[in-house]
């Protein structure tokens, strides 16, 4: 569990957003992942609100989907600005 996290945190190791790059995810398992309620994950997989892949019946997950569902869900600041960390 710990290595899919550092595996999504790292920079470079995902495919484009539309290539798929081998590892599927499991709804649970993609909750485990984020640290959500499956439930979350399911309402937004109904309403289309976060990406995902749609096999038959069967919901999956790629790193990249992951990914991009971290930066959808992030706020505040996303890279501090150089003069705000130079306090004197």
């Amino acid at each position: 569990m710990e290595r899919e996290n550092r595996n999504l945190a790292s920079n470079g190791n995902h495919a484009e957003p539309n290539q798929p790059n081998g590892r599927l995810y499991t709804v649970s398992q993609a909750a485990n992942i984020l640290h959500l309620p499956e439930t979350w994950i399911y309402e937004r997989t109904r309403k289309d609100a976060i990406p995902f892949r749609k096999m038959g019946k069967y919901i999956r997950f790629t790193d990249s989907d992951l990914a991009a569902i971290l930066r959808m869900c992030s706020r505040g600041p996303q890279d501090p600005s150089p003069a705000l960390s130079k306090q004197e």
